[in-house]
């Protein structure tokens, strides 16, 4: 037989209460615990050696801003130009911030070196594999016109562009236009 003792402040009454007061402060304090960990973001962490460093986390925007690409131009060969050709070129690569407008990109950063004495560069259509480049003038930085250009600077300029532009499967040809229209050499 058991035999149950009642001892007075034992509030036998009241045996599950403070159980289930226990219970629900627990629960609340895991529920507000997990909020503030899961709220915060995810920075990720990183240890080296005792400390904790945060790292902070990259979105999706930031990491393709963050990508980068092989751009290959192709520059005119300075030594062979002296010595035999004027239009023999190397390809030269260069990294640059991922893009999915290489054409441009590529006659963007021609334009801005290799090819700067011979204008400013505007735009690119391709129409029927044929790149359409065109410039922002009809005159080259010493004033000459297109038409006026030596065979070697000629040459130049355009074995640069079609063996820039050549590389990419939609171009099979370069067209080079100025406000005046089509350049011919």
């Amino acid at each position: 037989m058991v035999t149950i003792i009642n001892t007075p402040g034992d509030g036998n009454n009241n045996n599950g209460s403070g159980t289930v007061i226990a219970v629900v402060l627990i629960v609340i304090t895991l529920l507000i615990l997990a909020f503030f960990v899961f709220s915060r973001g995810d920075t990720g962490t990183k240890e080296v050696g005792d400390a904790t460093q945060t790292l902070p986390q990259q979105t999706a925007d930031e990491e393709v801003q963050n990508r980068t690409m092989t751009l290959v131009l192709y520059l005119q060969d300075k030594q062979e130009a002296v010595a035999r050709d004027c239009g023999v070129t190397i390809p030269t690569s260069f990294q640059v911030p991922h893009t999915t407008g290489v054409v441009d990109l590529s006659l963007r950063r021609l334009f801005e070196e290799e090819l700067a004495n011979f204008g400013t560069y505007d735009s690119v259509r391709i129409v029927d594999g044929v790149a359409q480049v065109t410039l922002k003038n009809d005159r080259t930085a010493s004033g000459s016109t297109f038409g006026a250009l030596s065979s070697c600077e000629s040459r130049h300029l355009m074995s640069v562009l079609n063996d820039t532009l050549a590389q990419y499967d939609t171009i099979n040809s370069v067209e080079l236009y100025t406000p005046q229209g089509k350049v011919e050499f």
